[in-house]
């Protein structure tokens, strides 16, 4: 199985310090090149302005570095309800959809969440048994 990239989205919510929200997400996937990362500027529900932070990264042994992380953190149970539910095969490649709580990452801990979480999505080349196999889930 071979990880081609992973790309993380983040909101930055009106009432939270930006700072905090980017150590959250370099808490997740290591050090971040701020010229890799994009702003956008956009309006919540009642017009409260909101920061989508998103970062593309294409370098492989980086990638692997998140995955491995991810494989370290997380419980048997969490990678399990990740290979069954949160995996799009598309032909030889997959997309691995992940959502990790930010209050958690920026305190140092991965954990799984619905809620205010920071969206990953790797992209890989391999089948979802290279996947079980490569998260310890058989």
């Amino acid at each position: 199985m071979r990880v081609i990239g992973v790309t993380a989205r983040v909101i930055c919510h009106a009432t939270e310090d930006e700072k905090k929200v980017l150590k959250a997400l370099e808490n997740v996937l290591g050090s971040i090149e701020k010229g890799k990362l994009k702003k956008e500027r956009l309006s919540g529900h009642y017009g409260d302005p909101i920061v989508l932070l998103t970062l593309e990264l294409t370098d492989g042994d980086k990638v692997k570095a998140v995955l491995e992380k991810l494989k370290k953190c997380l419980s048997v149970f969490e990678k399990s309800i990740l290979v069954s539910e949160a995996f799009e095969e598309k032909g030889q490649e997959g997309i691995l959809y992940v959502r990790l709580d930010k209050q958690s990452a920026y305190l140092g801990s991965l954990k799984l969440s619905d809620k205010d979480a920071i969206k990953l999505e790797f992209r890989i080349a391999g089948s979802l048994e290279n996947l079980k196999h490569e998260m310890g889930v058989e």
